[in-house]
């Protein structure tokens, strides 16, 4: 069996790459094959040599002035472009004398960092893929392929993302980033004998033919990574972070979706023990809520509540995946911290604290007599007021129980969170 690691290109989007690194280092993995176009060339070349270290370092302590001379980061957000409008008369001049940005310092960079010699001790296969310009052919190299001498310049030749970056040119040929081939070559992984590949994506879904593969562990983005020429160095912790939290997910050491939780965390027990009052609470009112408010609901489809948690985490997994749903659920209502990776129980902690602050400083009560004034009522209210409402009304001596079946087959998601949280106090 031989197992690749395939790295996607995208430029200063690469910040992800070193994350989702980290956590399959804490999963112990090793790789006997490493490829990858573009930023995937040269991260894939500090982890086929060894230098993790190196490779995060440079993620999180580089700078503009450390890619290009005159440069500027390249955002979709107007108001930062703005901001750096008196750069841009150098940077056309820059660009028109280089034909392309002046990126003499990373050039330089890459050619500090590369060390050939050190992949060979190691015994690892590794692979870039550039395009030669213009006939824009696709060139697959191995260090095999190369001479010692032009390794480096081989990692520059399949990053010269033109026209953005200037052609690179090896032994009079010019060549360009391999992204305009394939920028995330999973077949050449095959091709060098891959068996069982885990490829790290940079955008949505560079292959989506090879994302349920049983062979390959696709990693993609959970959120927004960024622009692919924006360099400011604020971000790359950010996105580092989001790798890392993407890539204990992949490999079975965290759970979750929007919030990252410790596998360890999970037991058959606690879990039944969590979510079965929840379960209880939802059979209760929406059981009653479908039966009286039949109009609203499908026949013999699953409950409303039921229906917002099975939307949420697609195909059933296992019982665990329904406590996620919902503790999610929960959490984004109450603006928890997403960027943390949490013990279970921490989770539930800080949650039933930021509930108990909010219900100290918002007291709802109103009672309705018709549909038409609960959605009255509610239309006035944010979500956390809706949720806050109806578990008032849950946690009285005498709750409204009209009213809640009301709430389970119109605001399903606010009654949810509002169960659970009333089941977790």
């Amino acid at each position: 069996m031989k197992r690749a690691l395939v790295l996607c290109g995208g430029g200063a989007k690469g910040a992800y790459e070193a994350g989702v690194y980290k956590a399959l280092q804490q999963a112990n993995l090793q790789f006997d094959i490493v490829v990858g176009t573009s930023i995937g060339a040269l991260n894939g070349a500090l982890i086929a040599q060894g230098d993790i270290r190196e490779m995060i370092d440079l993620w999180e302590n580089l700078e503009l002035d450390q890619v290009m001379n005159e440069g500027i980061n390249f955002d979709l957000n107007f108001d930062a472009m703005y901001e750096q409008r008196e750069q841009f008369p150098k940077f056309i001049k820059s660009y028109i004398t280089s034909k392309g940005a002046d990126t003499e310092p990373l050039r330089q960079r890459i050619r500090s960092m590369a060390n050939p010699k050190k992949i060979k001790r190691r015994g690892i296969t590794y692979g870039c893929i550039c395009v030669r310009f213009p006939s824009l052919e696709p060139v697959y190299m191995t260090l095999d392929d190369m001479q010692e001498d032009e390794y480096a310049e081989w990692l520059i030749a399949s990053s010269a993302c033109f026209p953005a970056f200037p052609v690179q040119t090896i032994n009079g040929q010019n060549y360009i980033d391999g992204g305009y081939f394939d920028n995330m070559p999973i077949q050449f992984a095959y091709s060098l004998g891959a068996t069982e590949i885990i490829a790290v994506d940079l955008f949505k879904e560079t292959h989506p033919e090879y994302i349920s593969q049983p062979d390959i562990t696709y990693i993609r983005p959970s959120e927004d990574i960024g622009f692919f020429l924006n360099f400011e160095n604020e971000r790359f912790k950010k996105v580092i972070d989001i790798g890392y939290r993407d890539g204990l997910k992949a490999v079975g050491l965290a759970k979750g979706h929007k919030y990252t939780f410790y596998n360890s965390t999970w037991t058959r027990l606690g879990v039944q023990k969590t979510l079965q009052p929840f379960l209880d609470a939802i059979h209760r009112y929406d059981m009653e809520a479908t039966r009286q408010t039949k109009y609203f609901i499908k026949p013999n489809s699953l409950s409303p509540t039921l229906t917002v948690i099975k939307n949420a985490i697609g195909e059933y997994t296992d019982k665990s995946e329904y406590l996620i749903a919902i503790s999610e659920l929960a959490g984004t209502i109450f603006r928890m911290d997403h960027t943390q990776i949490y013990h279970y129980h921490t989770f539930l902690k800080q949650l039933k604290k930021s509930v108990k602050e909010k219900q100290m400083c918002c007291q709802l009560t109103f009672e309705a007599s018709n549909l038409s004034e609960l959605k009255t009522q509610i239309a006035s209210l944010d979500e956390q007021q809706v949720v806050l409402w109806a578990m008032n009304q849950l946690q009285s001596e005498t709750p409204n129980n009209k009213q809640m079946q009301w709430m389970s087959a119109l605001y399903p998601k606010s009654m949810a969170a509002a169960l659970f949280l009333t089941t977790l106090s």
